[in-house]
């Protein structure tokens, strides 16, 4: 935001222009040049944002826009929502489907900002591959059914000793196969980034990592 005036009874905001989103970059260039970097600086602005009670709701690459500099800035907060609790009682459809976390696809009312660290650990994903993880090949119709059994299927079928409760969750789905807990999540990332991975999209979310731990975790430390 670079300038706030009134004239003829509107409000006109003047705000930075920045032509290009984290998804077109994805698309043209097919690769990231300074993952790290970026992901610390996503972390940083959603460190910002939780400490201020305010949950995104909506983070994917759309929403996140490189500027010529190559700095990230989150945007679209039409979505956003202030907390007042650890946990709040809002609706799950939020999210984009491929970015959604487990707790919303299960229908779970009370979620915390733990979504939106879920949210960004898939973009860090597509850092790599620049493919959405959890985005089917019929993308235009894929339902939240076909989301919650990519997920598990690629991390692992939580149980109850994983993530007590998770199968009172409405849509948990009873029939879905118990798949083994995933070693790795992208085979030609290094260990400790894929640690800190599986820390943020761990699926039950009172065990993922916060952006700020996430910051102070080994991949990032020192880094930038």
């Amino acid at each position: 935001m670079k300038q706030v005036f009134f004239q003829n009874d509107s409000v006109y905001m003047i705000m930075e222009y920045v032509k290009e989103d984290l998804n077109c970059y994805l698309q043209c260039k097919k690769y990231i040049e300074n993952p790290k970097g970026w992901l610390k600086q996503m972390l940083a602005a959603v460190s910002y944002l939780h400490r201020q009670k305010v949950i995104h709701r909506d983070l994917k690459p759309e929403n996140v826009l490189v500027s010529a500099d190559g700095i990230l800035k989150l945007a679209d907060f039409g979505s956003a929502r202030e907390r007042f609790m650890d946990e709040i009682n809002l609706t799950p459809q939020v999210t984009t489907l491929s970015y959604r976390a487990p707790e919303l696809l299960l229908g779970s009312e009370y979620y915390s900002s733990a979504v939106d660290i879920w949210s960004v650990g898939c973009i860090f994903a597509e850092f790599q591959t620049s493919n959405s993880l959890f985005e089917s090949i019929d993308s235009k119709n894929q339902s939240e059914v076909t989301t919650i059994a990519l997920i598990f299927e690629k991390l692992g079928t939580p149980t109850e000793d994983s993530w007590p409760g998770v199968s009172l969750l409405p849509n948990f789905p009873q029939k879905m196969p118990l798949y083994p807990q995933a070693a790795e999540i992208i085979p030609n990332l290094d260990p400790l980034g894929n640690d800190l991975l599986m820390k943020m999209l761990c699926c039950n979310p009172t065990n993922r990592i916060t952006a700020d731990l996430a910051l102070e975790h080994p991949y990032l430390r020192g880094f930038g």
